[in-house]
């Protein structure tokens, strides 16, 4: 007999969006941070000019902002840290598998 706490999964597609549009973040926010750290070097040695400088320090901070909102999202849909680790893995229409706990 089933208890009143049985996990049951269902599909949830603004989960599914969800999950994409942290894997967008994700990605994105990656790059301006790599981006980031070679401009830091570049701008020890005087090779790039200050402004280039921070304007990669303004969108690394903008687009790691976006990656936290995104995250956010998925917690509030009950996602767990572990849960959240998966979505890069996931594939198709597992990405709108719900678990109602």
């Amino acid at each position: 007999m089933p208890t009143p706490y049985a996990y049951f999964k269902k599909l949830h597609v603004p989960l599914a969006e969800a999950k994409i549009d942290y894997e967008i973040r994700k990605i994105e926010w990656s790059y301006q941070h790599t981006l980031l750290e070679t401009r830091e070097s570049l701008k020890k040695t005087n090779a790039i000019p200050e402004q280039l400088y921070l304007e990669s320090l303004n969108s690394e901070m903008k687009h790691r902002r976006e990656y936290d909102v995104a995250r956010d999202k998925l917690l509030i849909y009950g996602l767990n840290d572990r849960e959240i680790a998966q979505v890069d893995h996931e594939v198709g229409s597992a990405k709108a598998k719900m678990t109602l706990r």
